[in-house]
């Protein structure tokens, strides 16, 4: 080898060793941080040693949020029940009211169950919440209320839903009440004279003793309901369905029968259907058939 070659490889040599040197100093010389690097790491630290802290205030937080939302429920449900009894003491005599006073009885005769009724998830919430014990449930239930006594005179209450209300001696003269639904509602004496309670459904209604004079029943639905000593002195039953109701002791006088279906109804007597007027789709067997109606 020359000794111009060997000088190169010589220089080359030495100048890689050199770098290498370089390198090795470089990475044994102490860091400097800059004027932003140690508040963001002491940060970091923080952040790192309290994470866990801040997992288990979070959790207590979003059940507090969780407590306070289900007493707030409580809470609208009884005011929606005190307003809607206010609705229902509201004057009879203005028409505008019927549509709040409609869904006001709705909503009071619907039944809520509670939900998460379970003693052992519910008694320590209560308890840490506000110390209700006697709640049962962490979503109320709401029971059913009644409405007796119940003044609902000349309202408009047609397609109401109230099925099985218990309505002892409410008053609805001349109320509106066509197709409602008052199926096995209690009736007992309530007094419905002059009530428009044509396509109603009141089968399995208990009438006993009710006020019916000169009501509108046509087409209406009385299918086992039962109507002991009530009175239907000039109602109109054009078309309506009594199969297997009960009339003991009811009033027909002037009653229009025309078209009812009246087979298998119970406590009819001759002298009940020769008060009354109209020929009736069907009779129980034996009975005559009434004489017509007046012009």
């Amino acid at each position: 080898m020359s000794d111009g070659r060997r000088k190169i490889i010589d220089r080359i040599e030495e100048r890689r060793r050199a770098a290498a040197a370089r390198a090795t100093d470089l990475s044994a010389a102490p860091k400097k941080s800059s004027r932003w690097s140690m508040p963001f790491a002491g940060l970091h630290r923080a952040i790192v040693q309290f994470e866990p802290y801040g997992i288990v205030l979070a959790v207590l937080g979003l059940i507090l949020t969780f407590g306070t939302i289900i007493l707030d429920l409580e809470d609208q449900q009884s005011e929606r029940i005190f307003k809607a009894w206010e609705i229902l003491a509201l004057d009879h005599k203005n028409i505008n009211n019927s549509s709040a006073k409609r869904q006001a009885l709705e909503f009071l005769n619907r039944k809520y169950e509670g939900l998460f009724c379970s003693a052992t998830i519910v008694t320590p919430i209560i308890e840490l919440l506000n110390g209700n014990q006697s709640r049962k449930c962490l979503i109320p239930a709401k029971s059913k209320e009644t409405f007796p006594y119940l003044d609902a005179r000349n309202t408009s209450l047609g397609w109401v839903s109230l099925p099985r209300a218990i309505l002892y001696r409410a008053v609805f003269t001349n109320a509106t009440l066509s197709w409602a639904d008052l199926t096995g509602a209690y009736l007992v004496e309530a007094n419905l004279s002059g009530a428009d309670l044509s396509e109603a459904n009141l089968r399995v209604a208990n009438l006993r003793g009710a006020s019916l004079i000169d009501a509108d029943l046509s087409g209406a639905y009385l299918i086992e309901a039962y109507l002991g000593g009530a009175n239907l002195r000039g109602a109109r039953l054009s078309g309506a369905n009594l199969r297997r109701a009960n009339l003991t002791g009811a009033n027909l006088s002037g009653a229009d029968l025309k078209g009812v279906r009246l087979s298998s109804a119970l406590g009819l007597t001759d002298a009940q259907l020769k008060s009354a007027c109209g020929v009736p789709a069907a009779l129980p067997p034996g009975l005559p058939t009434p004489p017509p109606c007046a012009e």
